[in-house]
């Protein structure tokens, strides 16, 4: 009986990872065709259902996939918008980050023709900022690229997993009132990560705690030592 119903869920997430096997993402309907032919002789041949189930299992898999990796690369930054400087407005997703030259971190905007994620980097010293505060800012857009240099991380992989389809970097920024209703757990991550601080002082673990309790890293260095970040 547990194989019955395991196999169907086996094969749904091997249509999945066949689809990350593709050199080019091949078209949806192929797959829904497929998957509704398994499903008509499935129904009409009951001795081998099972076998049906699983194809059609492995169809739904790979469709499902595909139209979730269309729709991401749908949500790119278009080319004729690189470059361009335009004022949109929208609010700040997840834990801003501080770098070497300002501050890093994830903008949700509220523009149609943008993509819905845009990693943002405010060089200098920006006012300051936490999640959830909705602004309108002027950025200067740029597709998403990067160096894949072997043993190192894959750029692009990492923000189409993280439904960014673009980078900016901001030109002038006002503070809207408010803040974004659906940032209330990333607001929470905020306060906790400030109070650990606080309690911890400079002491060395103190990023490490931080990154073990809210998923906030930028406290640990990539080099294994750990900075503490006020």
């Amino acid at each position: 009986m547990i194989v019955r119903y395991l196999a169907p869920l086996l094969a749904f997430v091997a249509g999945v990872c066949l689809l990350q096997l593709q050199t080019a993402l091949p078209p949806v309907w192929p797959a829904g065709l497929a998957a509704l032919t398994g499903a008509v002789l499935g129904w009409r041949d009951p001795r081998r259902r099972t076998f049906w189930l699983t194809l059609v299992a492995i169809c739904l898999g790979l469709g499902w996939a595909g139209m979730q990796a269309g729709a991401r690369l749908a949500g790119q930054l278009p080319a004729a918008l690189e470059g361009k400087v335009i004022t949109v407005p929208g609010h700040i997703v997840g834990l801003p980050q501080a770098s070497a030259h300002g501050w890093r971190f994830t903008f949700a905007t509220d523009s149609p023709a943008l993509p819905r994620r845009i990693q943002v980097s405010w060089y200098g010293k920006p006012p300051p900022l936490a999640p959830g505060q909705r602004w309108q800012l002027s950025l200067r857009l740029k597709r998403v690229h990067g160096a894949v240099n072997p043993g190192g991380p894959d750029l692009e992989a990492w923000m189409l997993q993280q439904d960014i389809g673009a980078t900016a970097t901001v030109r002038a920024g006002t503070r809207l009132p408010g803040h974004a209703p659906a940032a209330a757990i990333d607001r929470l991550r905020a306060l906790l990560a400030e109070r650990i601080r606080h309690a911890l002082g400079p002491a060395p673990q103190a990023g490490v705690i931080v990154a073990l309790t809210v998923g906030e890293q930028s406290g640990i260095a990539l080099n294994g030592y750990i900075k503490v970040v006020n």
